[in-house]
């Protein structure tokens, strides 16, 4: 993984680790909810285990944030070039199933 890329994922899980802390649950609270090992949040968020993408996902959803809005805090969205902006909404239309709400939606750039 890139330098730049490693950053970008230490600040995504520094961000989760403040989101449990102000929504005011314990990790281990948050691991019961999730079904995880304890301990195992810890090991995520300081680095030791691969932060996975169902996992961020999973702990948004858990404590009532919406996934699309906490990726969008972290990584607000910029104008795609033209290309990115046809595989974007290639995407929107290919996978509508997985497009479940307008937020969701917006996300990908594609208004249902």
């Amino acid at each position: 993984m890139s330098t730049a890329s490693e950053a970008e994922v230490q600040r995504l899980r520094a961000a989760l680790a403040d989101a449990i802390q102000l929504s005011g649950r314990s990790k281990r609270a948050c691991e019961r909810g999730l079904g995880l090992p304890t301990g195992y949040l810890t090991r995520i968020l300081q680095g030791r285990v691969h932060l996975r993408f169902k996992i961020v996902l999973d702990m948004c959803t858990f404590l009532g944030i919406p996934p699309g809005a906490f990726i969008r805090t972290l990584f607000p969205t910029s104008a795609p070039s033209p290309q990115a902006a046809r595989i974007l909404q290639a995407i929107g239309f290919l996978h509508p199933q997985e497009l479940q709400s307008a937020e969701a939606s917006e996300l990908v750039g594609h208004r249902p």
